[in-house]
């Protein structure tokens, strides 16, 4: 089974500017159906893509015994239904985050994928981007082998508190909320921004700290827009995200910083990570994943994104895309290598259930004002070797 077939589900423009694409350059994949509630939607992509198959029944692609895959970029409030339905088919899926909206859903969809034995992969994809890769890196690179620049400052008359031995990583996420579409700050639909969008950083926090455990959750601010949340691990390591609505697309979304040891590992949205306080290690670049100014600017990083940004502006009759290596293409290249070659995927339906459970509990603490403890009941629900 070199070439997975794969049927899509939702075809609007996240499909269009990531999932269609990603298949259409990956050697392993070929999209054979195209499914959506408009068949307008549906038959405009097939034309666009070259796709066999349209339908605004989802069934017809269950019934394909030649599919092999199917992705969903639906609404969140429609997966629950359909996994189940795809799962009973025996097709392996790769799901839009969040997961589910409800834990009572999550639990369901991590039975039906164990029940099922099929390759599950939600794409909280930030985890599959190369920068973040070699960010996480460098940190346990560091943590083994602990060096610091020789003008560290010391206090030598002091043991360390137990407090400066924790790392701490900071996600700050700046957005525009007119580029929110409405249904998913629909309670009932969409969750709001605390689970709609940010279950992508409580799982990256947790990704990075993957040996650890959380046990407390504290959030404040709102479920719909602006929030922070703070993820407390048993080893003390703490994780924050602090995400806002009120911000501008004129400057990059994502920035990252965790902080250990005399040292900070800090990346730039993908574009750059910066290191400190590690003898000869300083800044290391990363290209875009679509980038049409690479000819026209080739200074590497923010600074070089910034003059493409103006550049752009300046020349506003044409469309450029400058599209940030997120890791979606990567995720679905290892998704499919994890079918293929039958091993774990990279995000799987138990990585997808707990940032949805942080994400419960960050509502859960808004709404009563208090940290709310994580039950190890949940977290290693399921879990099997």
């Amino acid at each position: 089974m070199s070439i997975l077939k794969v049927g899509i589900i939702g075809c609007g423009a996240f499909a269009r500017a990531q999932h269609l694409p990603n298949c259409h350059k990956n050697p392993n994949l070929q999209v054979i159906w195209a499914c959506d509630i408009d068949i307008d939607k549906a038959q405009a992509v097939c034309q666009d893509f070259s796709i066999p198959n349209a339908t605004d029944e989802p069934e017809n692609i269950f019934a394909d015994e030649t599919v092999d895959v199917v992705i969903l970029a639906t609404s969140h409030h429609a997966h629950l239904e359909l996994i189940a339905k795809a799962a009973a088919a025996g097709k392996h899926i790769m799901c839009e985050k969040p997961m589910a909206l409800k834990l009572d859903d999550a639990l369901e969809i991590v039975r039906i994928v164990q029940r099922h034995k099929i390759k599950f992969c939600v794409d909280h994809n930030r985890r599959c981007a190369p920068a973040m890769k070699d960010l996480k890196k460098s940190f346990f690179d560091f943590k083994r082998q602990p060096q610091h620049q020789p003008w560290r400052f010391y206090e030598m008359e002091r043991e360390q508190f137990r407090d400066e031995q924790n790392p701490v990583f900071l996600v700050r996420i700046q957005d525009e909320s007119s580029s929110h579409r409405v249904i998913h700050k629909d309670p009932v639909y969409g969750g709001g921004a605390i689970i709609g969008e940010s279950t992508h950083w409580y799982d990256l926090i947790s990704w990075f700290f993957e040996n650890d455990e959380p046990v407390n959750i504290q959030a404040w601010g709102s479920c719909i827009f602006n929030h922070g949340v703070t993820i407390e691990f048993r080893s003390g390591a703490l994780g924050t995200l602090l995400f806002n609505t009120g911000g501008t697309f004129d400057y990059p979304k994502e920035l990252y910083e965790l902080t250990w040891n005399g040292a900070i590992f800090r990346n730039e949205c993908f574009l750059e990570n910066q290191i400190y306080g590690i003898p000869g290690v300083g800044k290391s670049y990363y290209p875009l994943q679509h980038d049409d100014l690479s000819s026209e600017v080739d200074e590497p990083g923010m600074q070089g994104f910034m003059q493409k940004l103006d550049y752009a502006h300046q020349h506003q009759e044409r469309k450029f895309d400058l599209i940030f290596d997120k890791g979606h293409e990567a995720m679905l290249a290892d998704f499919a290598d994890a079918i293929i070659n039958d091993h774990k995927s990279p995000c799987d339906a138990i990585d997808g259930f707990r940032a949805v459970y942080i994400a419960n509990l960050a509502i859960e603490s808004i709404k009563h004002g208090h940290r709310m403890p994580v039950e190890m009941r949940f977290w290693h629900t399921f879990v099997t070797s």
